[in-house]
């Protein structure tokens, strides 16, 4: 369960539910390991080393590894176009992606911000999803028309109640 949650945003443990979770996936995990299980007993006598060895990959080893095997197969572009992927948030989802994009925000001012989101920017997830630091600011004309960056600009950060829209554009490719 917290596996998951460090790889995906996820919404957070109710700690009343977190008992039946951690019985359903250790079940799971049982189920998933039962030949792995079926090859201890049957070492356990004959080769007890092999057999103790084996145990901790049942207990410890696989219950990491499988919430990292469905994030990489929720990865998989032709599983994700056939699944609804588990994200709280499109929000989530976007980021997620992780594809570099200019950003330009509308400001509940009516002012507009601009940046390009790419390496050192970071937008927030679920249950914090909003938050946005852009780690290189252009100047915006008021029609939203990108020029140039900002000199000596570190980026901006702002929060999810500070504006009203956020649109996404895609960087244009190398000219020439």
């Amino acid at each position: 369960m917290v596996v998951y949650r460090l790889l995906l945003p996820a919404k957070a443990i109710e700690w009343k539910n977190a008992i039946v979770e951690g019985l359903f996936y250790s079940i799971v995990n049982f189920g998933l390991c039962s030949p792995l299980l079926v090859l201890i007993d049957l070492w356990r006598v004959e080769h007890p080393v092999y057999a103790a060895l084996l145990l901790p990959i049942v207990m410890l080893i696989a219950p990491i590894g499988w919430p990292i095997l469905l994030v990489r197969l929720l990865r998989w572009k032709w599983l994700v176009r056939r699944l609804q992927l588990p994200f709280p948030t499109g929000w989530d989802f976007f980021f997620h992606q992780k594809n570099e994009c200019f950003v330009l925000l509308r400001l509940r001012n009516g002012d507009r911000i601009g940046g390009f989101f790419g390496a050192g920017s970071y937008a927030g997830s679920f249950p914090n999803h909003g938050d946005i630091y852009v780690r290189n600011v252009y100047k915006v004309t008021e029609e939203g028309v990108f020029l140039d960056p900002v000199p000596l600009s570190l980026g901006f950060w702002i929060r999810k109640s500070e504006y009203s829209v956020i649109e996404f554009f895609e960087v244009p490719p190398p000219a020439g």
